[in-house]
């Protein structure tokens, strides 16, 4: 992704939400739609494990077949994967 973007490895280390994990930090969903690259889906995956290692509270919410187009529609949909999750994390 960095060729395409054109960063170079300071650049994306700089950028890399990965390499700048908070101390401390409320909860956090990482979603992802299975539909997307491989790569963005792994680093998706790494991102929420490394969040988690680091004793920060979350989890990993994987939206079957949506991609960066399309994942929205699960929060527009009352039945959908990110606002059921959404509602479960404010309390509703």
């Amino acid at each position: 992704m960095n060729a395409k973007l054109g960063l170079d490895p300071a650049e994306a280390a700089r950028n890399s939400p990965l390499l700048h994990l908070p101390a401390t930090a409320n909860d956090l969903l990482v979603a992802y739609g299975t539909g997307e690259l491989p790569e963005l889906c792994r680093q998706s995956v790494a991102y929420a494990r490394a969040w988690n290692e680091r004793g920060l509270p979350g989890r990993l919410l994987p939206v079957d077949g949506a991609d960066h187009f399309t994942i929205l529609e699960a929060l527009a949909d009352p039945r959908g994967a990110l606002t059921s999750a959404l509602l479960a994390m404010i309390g509703g």
